[in-house]
């Protein structure tokens, strides 16, 4: 395919030079009709006008199918892969040598000796101390001894989204697993986690070197992992981050401390260059030295003390001050960070300092965004999430790009395509700012900002059921739209009532994506939000559907009474005004029905209520969009009930409603419930298989892995029980060893979930199986 859109590319190419040719040659014609009087002119001018006619559209036309089918097959690739494969994972950054080091030998070869030792090392000290750049040093000392290739070292940053706290435990490993296309954590058990954990040093064991974990604010972020690691190495896993991560191995801790003077003046040195450099190094020193009053030698230890030790401080008025137009003072930062305070908060203080300076510069859309940024619980956002946010700017735009302007005073940093806004500098905004003004701009951009992200998630929800590049999207997106879900965020009633329709819309184009992850951790907390902020609002509506959701996330999770009583609760609200609740009626319905099917031994009255109910939902609200899932679940209680025919009978109009619909997703369900069906018939376990291979398909098409895994067993379990059908599914082995072929595909389809009793069980009777074969492969006599 790549050699192919080579080919396709190059032919482009080619037709637009054909076609610039062909313009140049009848604008100089045109142009004071000069062709016929050059010798060049007279030879090709005859052809001018017959290429002019024919040639140029015929050029432009080829040019057009080209660049359509060129698109099409890109379009193809993103939204239907159906190879077998997952989408590649995202590439890591590429390892980058980072810059000089002043003063800090002495960690760095501790860091080294540690890692070599243990596979593990943890470079801890106070924010903006230069852990970082200690853990770097150390990553570039290996790969200078030849320990390590910079094509197998990685550097993923551990920072939050959320602009209000980390990342819990569960969520810090997905961020993590998800970047080498390992599985994540379904929930933050401590089993799954330390699995997972397991599951990413064997994926990382042949093809990297070094693990750096970067900017880690304390232990739950890393102990996962920590734990699972191997001593000695490669690979090694380097973490640096705030010394509150020296509570997950305190051996294998290098603690960082101030930077002496001497290794501030260093630093200063090579940022700023002294008064006998060059000539133009000299005279940007002259100019500096105007702009802020002098930088005498004596007055330079007092800057730098004011750092009190922290390259971070230092290097971000070396930022400020370097750009021309900046009007910063040193005195001014001097008295600023020399202002009551903690110093782990001197950053913050001189940003406070700087920011009035600052902002004078600046015109009104890029101020509004700046107190925008202050006051949203999330950061790292897309350049679209800004200009989604910049909506609800209430004045006219100035002209000039207000994230440019932000950008470029290093008031928002730019990395990998997210602008994150610092956290000191949010807090200094936050400091310099009114209460009531604060709360003006948090009216305008929250609201402004949960819109966009209710319009993008809605939008994408509907292509979950049809192709594998709405889930990768959810993937993403998820991390920035999980803070907007916090209760401390909406203190402001009005706020509340501004942005809570919204959330709903959000939360409920995530309830998709969850249940088809199984992750039952994220539809919990984000609904459980949600519960709480409908209820403080007065909207039962949204708090009902919540509480339904969070009966799913309690199912998922295995905690059936806890889902039970959540479903009790909806219902509750649901029945309190029946015409406005008809919709959430279904659901609940239709999740109580879930229920009693995950029960180990349900009882056989809870099935058929649950059938009653959902039999006269349909009868009332036949066309209702709940109607395929109905009928699904309706399918299964039929087989719960030993009622194969009734179960094939609704089977056949979720199909239908599904094709129509264009639901892949429902579809999937619906052929591997009819191989269950036809499982349950006499002599019809072939049938079985065919349904269950194609439903295996259409899961893999829309990257459901669960659906995927469920199909897997099934066909290890009619493989088992009949040799014709493991022939049907490969020829070439025995029965136990497709059944053994395909559970080891089911099981690493459920990586990051808790393992089933089904699993299990098949899993346990291929393993006896394959100790009563002899030798030969044939199984033993009775």
């Amino acid at each position: 395919m790549s050699s192919e859109r080579g080919f396709l590319q190059t032919t482009k190419v080619v037709l637009i030079a054909v076609i610039s040719w062909v313009v140049l040659n009848i604008v100089s014609e045109l142009i004071g009709n000069q062709a016929n009087e050059t010798a060049f002119g007279q030879v090709v001018g005859r052809y001018v006008l017959l290429v002019a006619v024919f040639g140029v559209p015929l050029a432009a036309l080829g040019w057009v199918v080209l660049y359509l089918r060129d698109r099409r097959e890109e379009l193809d690739d993103n939204a239907t892969r159906t190879g077998g494969e997952w989408p590649a994972a995202r590439l890591p950054a590429p390892w980058r040598p980072p810059d000089p080091l002043y003063d800090r030998d002495s960690e760095v070869d501790r860091a080294v000796q540690v890692a070599q030792a243990q596979g593990v090392v943890l470079v801890a000290g106070p924010r903006d101390i230069g852990t970082s750049a200690v853990a770097e040093t150390m990553v570039q000392r290996l790969i200078d001894a030849g320990l390590a290739t910079p094509g197998r070292t990685v550097r993923l940053d551990l920072r939050s989204r959320s602009s209000r706290r980390p990342d819990d435990a569960r969520a810090a490993a997905a961020r993590v697993v998800s970047e080498f296309g390992v599985d994540e954590p379904a929930d933050g058990t401590p089993g799954l986690l330390a699995d997972a954990g397991y599951r990413l040093v064997a994926t990382l064991r042949d093809d990297y070197d070094v693990l750096m974990l970067d900017n880690a604010s304390g232990p739950e972020e890393v102990e996962w992992l920590v734990g699972s690691w191997p001593g000695g190495g490669p690979p090694w896993l380097v973490v640096a981050g705030e010394s509150a991560i020296l509570r997950t191995r305190e051996p294998a801790t290098v603690l960082v401390g101030e930077l002496g003077l001497h290794g501030l003046r260093a630093m200063w040195r090579a940022e700023l260059p002294e008064p006998g450099s060059p000539a133009k190094a000299r005279r940007m020193v002259e100019r500096w030295v105007r702009r802020f009053g002098g930088v005498r030698r004596e007055d330079l230890d007092t800057l730098l003390l004011a750092c009190f030790g922290r390259p971070g401080v230092l290097k971000a008025f070396i930022r400020e001050v370097g750009r021309p137009d900046s009007t910063v003072s040193i005195t001014g930062v001097v008295a600023a960070a020399a202002s009551p305070g903690s110093r782990d908060s001197v950053l913050e203080r001189i940003w406070t300092g700087m920011l009035d300076r600052v902002r004078a510069g600046l015109p009104d859309d890029a101020v509004w965004l700046l107190h925008a940024l202050a006051e949203l619980p999330v950061t790292a956002l897309t350049r679209g999430a800004v200009v989604g946010m910049l909506a609800g700017y209430p004045g006219e735009p100035a002209g000039r790009d207000p994230l440019e302007e932000l950008r470029i005073r290093n008031l928002v940093r730019d990395a990998d395509g997210r602008y994150r806004f610092p956290r000191e500098v949010r807090r200094a905004v936050a400091a310099t700012t009114d209460d009531d003004v604060r709360r003006d701009y948090a009216r305008q951009a929250i609201p402004a900002l949960v819109r966009y992200y209710a319009v993008e998630t809605s939008g994408r929800a509907a292509d979950l059921g049809s192709g594998r590049a709405a889930g990768d999207w959810f993937h993403d997106v998820e991390r920035s739209v999980r803070p907007l879900f916090t209760t401390e965020s909406y203190q402001d009633e009005r706020l509340c009532l501004l942005v809570l329709d919204d959330l709903a819309v959000i939360a409920e184009a995530l309830e998709g994506w969850y249940v088809r992850e199984q992750q039952a951790d994220g539809l919990l907390k984000v609904n459980t939000a949600l519960h709480v902020l409908a209820e403080r609002s007065g909207r039962a509506d949204l708090a009902c559907a919540a509480a339904i959701r969070m009966a799913a996330a309690h199912r998922i999770a295995g905690r059936l009474s806890e889902a039970g009583s959540k479903l009790d609760v909806a219902a509750e609200t649901a029945d309190a005004s029946a015409e406005q609740f008809t919709e959430l009626g279904v659901r609940e319905h239709v999740e109580r029905a879930l229920l009693a099917l995950s029960r180990p031994r349900p009882d056989r009255s809870d099935l058929t209520t649950a059938e009653a109910e959902l039999n006269r939902i349909l009868a009332n609200h036949r066309d209702h969009r709940g109607a395929t899932a109905a009928r699904l679940n309706l399918a299964a209680l039929c087989l719960r009930l030993n009622r194969p025919h009734d179960a094939l009978d609704h089977l056949d109009q979720a199909e239908r409603l599904a094709k129509e619909r264009h639901d892949l997703g429902c579809r999937a369900h619906a052929v591997e419930l009819r191989g269950i069906a036809l499982a349950g018939q006499d002599d019809r376990l072939l049938d079985a298989v065919a349904a269950w291979r194609l439903a295996e398909h259409y899961f893999e098409v829309i990257g459901e892995e669960q659906g995927q895994s469920r199909c897997l067993q099934h066909l290890a379990a009619a493989a088992l029980k009949d040799g014709r059908a493991a022939a049907q599914i490969r020829a070439d082995l025995p029965a136990v060893r497709v059944a053994q072929d395909l559970l080891a595909r089911a099981e690493k389809l459920r990586a990051g979930q808790p393992e089933t009793p089904v699993l299990r069980h098949y899993l346990d009777e291929v393993e006896k199986r394959l100790a009563d074969e002899p030798p030969g492969g044939a199984p033993r006599s009775g």
